[in-house]
């Protein structure tokens, strides 16, 4: 199996008609996670914020990781869903050090916690995004 990377993925995609990019690529620390900040359409995607990879697409939404720091409390990421349409977005998971998505898969998102690909965990879709 091919194991999910912070560092390689994908920085352009097409999905149901509209382009996702990730143009500026930079790592979060050297070493760390490649994040970049995100557009819908040549729309910037939570003003101020930025993303890291892979994106995962489910109908006509994406699930991308957003990196939060915080202060004494150190850096890590937030998963949003965000609609395609309308970037609307919402929160799925509040904070994990690190978020690798894997797939959606029977209304739920799959994930890794750690580089290695060892630590498996999943969120239950809301009834709004399914």
């Amino acid at each position: 199996m091919l194991k999910v990377s912070p560092y390689i993925f994908l920085f352009e995609y097409q999905h149901n008609g509209h382009t996702i990019s990730l143009p500026e690529s930079n790592e979060v620390c050297q070493g760390g996670p490649v994040v970049s900040s995100l557009f819908i359409n040549d729309k910037r995607v939570v003003k101020d914020s930025i993303f890291g990879g892979p994106i995962l697409f489910h109908k006509n939404w994406i699930f991308a990781p957003r990196l939060i720091r915080r202060f004494l409390k150190g850096s890590g990421f937030q998963l949003l869903g965000i609609e395609l349409d309308s970037l609307r977005t919402v929160s799925l998971i509040s904070f994990e050090t690190l978020i690798l998505l894997k797939e959606v898969r029977n209304g739920q998102v799959y994930y890794f916690t750690d580089q290695e690909n060892k630590d498996l965990k999943c969120i239950k879709l809301p009834a709004n995004v399914l």
